[in-house]
């Protein structure tokens, strides 16, 4: 009974695997769109289901393509003018004034006058003549005494820069104690109390440049140059800055010739808006022929490969089947223009499609090929892809 049992189930292994080799070779002559709905359940179409089969040899997601007509790109600055002026300033003028003191009493005299601006302020003076004089004339400058002698003749008097106020200020004129029954006095004309006030409105002069983010991306360094026409020995120190990054500080070393290129580093240089600022401390600058010049890195065109086997070649030289090249841009908007260089063959992009697909056949060779992209102007290509079909 064992014997027949094991004899029936051989036989019907053997059915059933006649069964299946039916099948698959049903299902294998099957049209391939009757085929991949069999399997998958899918309606498709014969179109359709050759793509399926295709061959991908290359996929590649290029993306933003800068273009750079040349490697150095400059930017001119209009003319500026630096300069500082210093003229002397009367903050206070009188007459007269008389002090005196005796042994019961004593006449002061107080002059206010005002400072404007006191860090730009120097040299104050007070001048005077004196037409009388006995004792020690005390002068006091905003409560700090600053004189304590006796005066014959006029002897113009500083007024100390460290005990001045921005805004007013006070000077305090009296006279020393006489004896016991004496007085002194002392009687001053034509006061005037002067100064050297410098104007530093136009001592910083500014000016914008833009720089595109294709410049900045390939940016290596860059250099300033200019011409300062000024005369040495009046001018003070330059600076100059670069969007709040100082590149120079000094005094140049000649004026009225152009001065040597000031190179400074390309993280100082902002995509898109630049601010250059120029400011002297004292004289009278000129500056022509102002330049920023942006030297960028060479650029290198993106360039891919896919191989082709013996069997792949062969069947392209019988023309049994194609090899298809096709970009995807990100738009059917903005314009395209490139070469696409497939081995020695180029092919041309112009125009504003958003895709464009090229029958490469005749262009390929057995074994690597390259595709190299040179862009005519700046673009996004969102695939690039090789297929076999």
């Amino acid at each position: 009974m064992l014997k027949k049992a094991q004899i029936s189930g051989g036989r019907a292994a053997t059915l059933i695997a006649i069964i299946a080799l039916i099948i698959v070779l049903y299902i294998a002559l099957l049209p391939p769109a009757q085929r991949h709905e069999l399997l998958y359940g899918e309606n498709v179409t014969e179109e359709e289901v050759g793509a399926a089969e295709e061959e991908m040899l290359l996929l590649a997601h290029p993306g933003r393509l800068d273009y750079l007509e040349e490697d150095k790109i400059e930017h001119s600055i209009p003319t500026l003018h630096l300069y500082t002026k210093t003229e002397g300033v009367i903050f206070k003028k009188l007459d007269s004034i008389h002090v005196s003191r005796w042994l019961l009493g004593g006449k002061s005299k107080e002059i206010n006058f005002t400072i404007g601006d006191l860090e730009n302020t120097d040299n104050v003076i007070l001048g005077y003549s004196v037409k009388e004089s006995d004792g020690r004339l005390i002068v006091i400058l905003n409560d700090k005494e600053i004189l304590n002698k006796e005066i014959k003749t006029a002897q113009p008097l500083e007024l100390p820069k460290e005990y001045l106020k921005e805004g007013e200020n006070i000077l305090k004129f009296s006279v020393s104690r006489a004896g016991i029954l004496g007085s002194n006095s002392y009687t001053l004309e034509n006061i005037v109390i002067t100064g050297d006030v410098t104007d530093v409105s136009g001592q910083t002069a500014s000016a914008v440049f833009l720089v595109s983010a294709t410049e900045k991306n390939h940016l290596e360094y860059a250099r300033l140059k200019f011409v300062p026409y000024c005369n040495l020995s009046l001018v003070g120190k330059l600076t100059i800055e670069i969007n709040g990054n100082t590149i120079f500080s000094g005094k140049p070393d000649y004026c009225n010739s152009p001065l040597p290129a000031i190179e400074f580093s390309p993280s100082h240089i902002n995509s898109d808006e630049n601010n250059i600022r120029f400011t002297t401390t004292a004289g009278d600058y000129l500056l022509d022929q102002i330049k920023v010049a942006s030297y960028l890195r060479e650029y290198v065109h993106p360039t891919y490969y896919f191989n082709l086997n013996d069997e792949q070649y062969n069947a392209i030289q019988n023309k049994d089947r194609r090899v298809s090249l096709k970009l995807k841009f990100a738009d059917n908007i903005a314009y395209k223009a490139a070469k696409i260089i497939v081995n020695s063959k180029t092919l041309y992009i112009d125009g504003k499609d958003q895709i464009y697909e090229f029958d490469i056949s005749d262009h390929v060779i057995k074994g690597n090929n390259a595709v190299k992209i040179e862009p005519s102007i700046t673009m996004d290509i969102v695939d690039l892809s090789v297929k076999l079909e």
